[in-house]
C-alpha cells in the first residue's frame, strides 16, 4: 500500500501526533498538536494539508464518516474536500464527531451539539467539556470532564457516573463500555450499573480504539490489544518502545501516531 521508498515519517513530521487515519487504499493522514494535518499518498513523501484550517491549529481527532474525513480541532469541526478543509459551522473546540443515519453529534468544550439537517444546536451538558461520545441503539454515552454520562433514548433520561476526573476516550469491548481517564487509567463497566478504574502497572493510557472485534489501548509505552479472560481485562503487547496516541488499520497493518517518531507501521498480530 505505502512504498518503503518514501522518507520515514519522523524525518518529515517533527511534531507530536494526536491522530492517524487511513483513507482509501492510497492515503494516510496524520494530525499534529499545533501544526495541522499531514498527508502521505502511496509512494510519496508527507506533505502538509492545511488549506482552510486556521493557523497553528491543534487537531484532537481525525474522524472518517461516510468516506469523508473530518478534523476535530481546537478551532472547531472541519471536513476535507479534495485538498481543502471546510468549516462545519462549529467554531468551538471539538473533540469527537459521530454520525448515525441523519443524526450528527459533536463532543465539544461546551457540551454535546446535534445537527439533524437544520444546523447545529446544543443538545445536552452545556456546562461540561465532552471529550468523546458513543451512539448505541439504546443509549448515547459521553465521556466528559467529570466521568461518564449515559442517555437512555427510550426514557429520555440521563444518568451520570462521576469518576473523580475526565474520561477522554470511549469504546465498547464485548458487552462492556471502556473509557480512558485523564489520569491514564482504564474505566471498565462493572456489569452492576457502574464503573471501576484500573491501572496496569505504570502504564499511562492515552486512548482506546475498537476496529471490528478487536480493541486496543494506546499508551506511553506502545500499543496493547485488550483480551478478555474469564471475565477479566488483560493486555497483550502489540508494539512497544514509544508513546502512541492513536492507531488505525489497513489490511493486516497497524498505523500508529506517536509523540516523537511520526507514524509507525507494524503487522497486526492475532490475539
Amino acid at each position: 500500500m505505502f512504498s518503503h521508498g518514501a522518507k520515514r515519517s519522523w524525518e518529515e513530521i517533527q511534531y507530536p501526533l494526536s491522530s492517524v487515519k487511513v483513507v482509501g487504499e492510497d492515503a494516510i493522514y496524520a494530525a499534529t498538536l499545533g501544526k495541522g494535518v499531514y498527508r502521505r499518498k502511496a509512494g510519496l513523501d508527507w506533505n502538509q494539508l492545511n488549506d482552510g484550517l486556521p493557523d497553528a491549529t491543534s487537531v484532537n481527532r481525525l474522524i472518517l464518516q461516510q468516506d469523508v474525513l473530518h478534523a476535530c480541532t481546537d478551532q472547531g469541526l472541519f471536513y476535507l474536500t479534495g485538498d481543502s478543509w471546510h468549516s462545519s459551522d462549529i467554531a468551538i473546540p471539538c473533540f469527537q464527531y459521530r454520525r448515525q443515519g441523519g443524526c450528527n453529534l459533536a463532543a465539544t468544550q461546551y457540551g454535546i451539539w446535534e445537527n439533524s439537517g437544520a444546523g447545529w444546536d446544543r443538545l445536552a451538558m452545556p456546562n461540561s467539556v465532552v471529550y468523546d461520545i458513543l451512539m448505541l441503539p439504546h443509549y448515547i454515552i459521553a465521556g466528559y470532564d467529570q466521568g461518564i454520562a449515559l442517555y437512555d433514548r427510550y426514557t429520555d433520561a440521563w444518568a451520570e457516573f462521576p469518576l473523580d476526573g475526565a474520561v477522554t476516550g470511549l469504546t465498547v469491548y464485548g458487552s462492556r463500555v471502556l473509557g480512558v481517564t485523564e489520569q491514564g487509567e482504564l474505566a471498565v463497566g462493572n456489569m452492576r450499573g457502574g464503573f471501576e478504574k484500573y491501572r496496569f502497572g505504570s502504564l499511562f493510557m492515552f486512548a482506546v480504539r475498537t476496529v471490528g472485534h478487536d480493541s486496543f489501548v494506546c499508551t506511553d509505552r506502545g500499543v496493547y490489544r485488550i483480551c478478555g479472560f474469564q471475565g477479566t481485562i488483560r493486555l497483550q503487547s502489540v508494539q512497544l518502545g514509544m508513546p502512541v496516541t492513536d492507531v488505525d488499520f489497513s489490511g493486516d497493518r497497524i498505523h500508529m501516531a506517536t509523540l516523537f517518531q511520526g507514524v509507525q507501521t507494524v503487522a497486526n498480530p492475532v490475539c
